[in-house]
């Protein structure tokens, strides 16, 4: 992907820049978004989960794309040069056939209410749900 575009899927919507398994969280995948005003969201959602259907979001609003951009290349440890747009592509990951939903979601929750739950190192992403309800 490029700066470019980024920033044209964010001028009107959202563009996913990852998305990966999960297999500590049996069932889930992990979704990257970038969001209009340098919006970045860390997404884990269930595997039959739609695009537009959210998860648990953790979520930071950066001053610039430039700072957003920053703390995704260091959490994801790849240059903005080898992300994919699956917002475009659709492209998503293979899950194995084998997933204990219930185990997955039970470690997620643990690691959320734990503050073990992998997230950038920079920027301050914060839950956007009630931790009231895990």
């Amino acid at each position: 992907m490029t700066f470019d575009e980024v920033s044209r899927y964010t001028a009107n919507g959202s563009v996913c820049v990852d998305i990966i398994s999960t297999p500590q969280y049996s069932g889930f995948v992990r979704r990257v978004i970038f969001y209009p005003r340098n919006r970045v969201c860390i997404e884990f959602v269930g595997i039959d989960v739609g695009e537009d259907e959210s998860g648990y979001e953790f979520c930071c609003t950066f001053s610039s794309l430039d700072e957003a951009i920053n703390s995704i290349e260091q959490y994801l440890n790849k240059p903005l040069s080898s992300w994919i747009n699956h917002t475009k592509t659709g492209i998503r990951p293979k899950i194995e056939e084998s997933t204990d939903i219930e185990t997955g979601y039970e470690q997620l929750k643990k690691d959320i209410i734990s503050s073990k739950i992998s997230l950038p190192r920079t920027g301050g992403y914060v839950p956007k749900f009630d931790l009231g309800i895990l």
